[in-house]
């Protein structure tokens, strides 16, 4: 509890990669000081108190164009991310009678990756589908394409059948 303007301080210090500037900085429009980092000097005469003012109106007008200057920073950062994470995400919807691998959540040493093949019965919300075994069983859950993936099956051999929790 003792550090806790401390922490904030040094928090609201670092400059973002993405604005250029710190949160003080957008938020104040001047670069945060500590006060042991630059001691005013010690001065006999009297202080000219509109310089200073006056320099302070100075950067409250740049403090507009500097937010301004942040926003369009930020969503041209967002486009770039967006670009980088989504170039290898290929949206792959499955249609009902498609036959699926299913990944085996369990897979311990030697066994398979994959059960199935299952036969999509149809798509739900969220990219979730409802899916049956050969045998025509829905499953009582729905299942995320994250899991599927596609299977060639030949039509009539149903000898492909693999499911590690069934004894065989």
């Amino acid at each position: 509890d003792r550090f806790v303007h401390q922490a904030n301080m040094a928090l609201r210090m670092r400059t973002s990669r993405v604005t250029g500037m710190s949160p003080f900085e957008i938020l104040y429009g001047v670069k945060p000081r500590i006060p042991g980092l630059a001691q005013a000097p010690l001065l006999f005469d009297a202080v000219d108190e509109d310089i200073s003012a006056r320099g302070r109106i100075e950067q409250l007008k740049k403090l507009g164009r500097d937010r301004e200057a942040v926003v369009l920073r930020t969503e041209a950062a967002k486009k770039q991310m967006a670009q980088y994470y989504n170039w290898k995400v290929n949206p792959d919807p499955l249609k009902p009678g498609d036959d699926v691998l299913l990944t085996n959540e369990t897979k311990t040493k030697g066994q398979y990756r994959h059960i199935g093949p299952f036969r999509v019965l149809e798509r739900r919300l969220f990219d979730t589908y409802k899916i049956a075994e050969p045998d025509g069983a829905p499953l009582p859950t729905l299942v995320h394409r994250d899991r599927m993936k596609r299977a060639q099956v030949e039509e009539g051999n149903q000898n492909y059948w693999y499911n590690p929790t069934r004894e065989e």
